[in-house]
């Protein structure tokens, strides 16, 4: 939460089996396009940069703008065969690290 107009709010079902996320963001308290992906997302600290995984078929990770109450992809990252625990963006915003589900873990350089 940037503030109590800019905020996103991050939906799961809870359900183990379905990893099907969205994310709603606001921006000056209007609400703009949702972003549907799974298994995880990494946001930036002014949330208007997500990395997610996009299609339910496919681990492959990208990077999505927020823009006039739109997300956009900006930039698809290398191929990826292994299913994602989580993402996780570095404190200096500079990498995206995924962990995998057999506990390996992976970092994209996001500049």
């Amino acid at each position: 939460m940037e503030s109590k107009d800019d905020f996103s709010i991050v939906h799961w079902s809870g359900d183990l089996t379905n990893p099907a996320m969205a994310v709603e963001t606001y921006k000056d308290a209007k609400i703009g396009q949702v972003l549907e992906f799974h298994s995880g997302i990494a946001m930036n600290s002014v949330q208007d940069k997500a990395w997610v995984c996009p299609q339910l078929d496919c681990n492959d990770v990208s990077m999505f703008a927020f823009r006039n109450q739109c997300w956009y992809k900006e930039k698809d990252y290398p191929k990826n065969p292994y299913p994602l625990l989580q993402l996780a963006l570095s404190q200096d915003e500079v990498y995206v690290i995924g962990t995998f589900m057999t506990g390996e873990w992976s970092k994209l350089s996001i500049r």
